[in-house]
């Protein structure tokens, strides 16, 4: 199952260029997150006429974020917007993504930046499935489902040609999902419901993505 990367818009590019280098700019960032520093500095060395760095190419992906209402209401995850783009950038001493920048998909301005052991673990999943999906003909774009409410994270792999969606989630303390295993969408959500609905019931209704 190929793994096929999609291109940001053109703005969600421009908009992280923009502000990669106010972030390389504070002492704080290179004193406590490392990690970052060390990937913005890569990803500003990829600037037309730098030399080429050896790290992989950075990659981006369609952020889903979903609420516990919608998850309550079974509402088709197909039909949520976008709602970020998020950038996962590269250090050289590393093959997966260790930190992630996100641009908002409407109003294309920085959102926010983040590295951490999630991050990495994220990261090798992502290889780890794109070096796994070389082996077979199904063909799938790369997305990602966020559930704030849960402090969840997964991938979305989004058939072609009439392929079955696969949803494969991140450790989560909040979600009842073992993390790594691949759902159909229905069996996401299904698993998904009586944690959204107990936690809407138990604090603010609105409470959700």
């Amino acid at each position: 199952m190929p793994l096929h990367f999609l291109q940001p818009p053109p703005a969600s590019t421009q908009a992280l260029d923009a502000a990669l280098p106010r972030i390389a700019n504070r002492a704080s960032v290179a004193t406590h997150a490392s990690r970052i520093s060390a990937a913005v500095d890569l990803h500003l060395r990829r600037r037309p006429g730098a030399p080429p760095p050896a790290a992989p190419e950075p990659i981006a992906a369609p952020v889903h974020v979903l609420g516990l209402d919608q998850i309550v209401a079974h509402h088709d995850i197909r039909k949520t917007p976008v709602r970020l783009w998020t950038h996962m950038l590269h250090d050289e001493d590393d093959d997966a993504p260790v930190a992630l920048a996100d641009i908002d998909a409407h109003s294309q301005t920085f959102s926010a930046v983040t590295e951490g052991a999630h991050i990495a673990a994220l990261g090798k999943r992502i290889r780890a499935v794109e070096t796994e999906s070389r082996a077979s003909p199904k063909n799938f774009d790369l997305a990602m489902i966020r559930v704030p409410a849960l402090s969840l994270s997964a991938l979305w792999l989004k058939g072609r040609d009439g392929e079955p969606d696969v949803v494969i989630p991140e450790e989560s303390p909040m979600s009842p999902l073992t993390a790594g295993k691949r759902y159909t969408l229905d069996e996401f959500n299904a698993a998904l419901r009586p944690a959204a609905d107990r936690m809407l019931r138990e604090t603010d209704p609105d409470k959700g993505g």
